[in-house]
């Protein structure tokens, strides 16, 4: 499957909300983000799987996953 890294759009003064099928920690692009960034998960095949958030910013940063359980 191919990767889905689109949308990325900021949201206040420093935070950003984009959309793909893979954390951002594993993109083949490394970004630098900001802690409270948010990834909404569209387009694989967990349908369990919210999305991810930037708990602490750097390239890639820390994310952690949100899934519903």
């Amino acid at each position: 499957m191919a990767t889905l890294n689109k949308g990325k759009q900021k949201v206040g003064a420093s935070n950003t909300i984009s959309y793909g099928n893979q954390s951002p920690a594993s993109d083949a692009t490394a970004l630098t983000w900001t802690a409270g960034d948010f990834r909404f998960y569209v387009g694989g095949t967990d349908a369990k799987q919210i999305g991810w958030r930037c708990t602490v910013g750097g390239t890639p940063g820390t994310w952690i996953s949100i899934a519903l359980p």
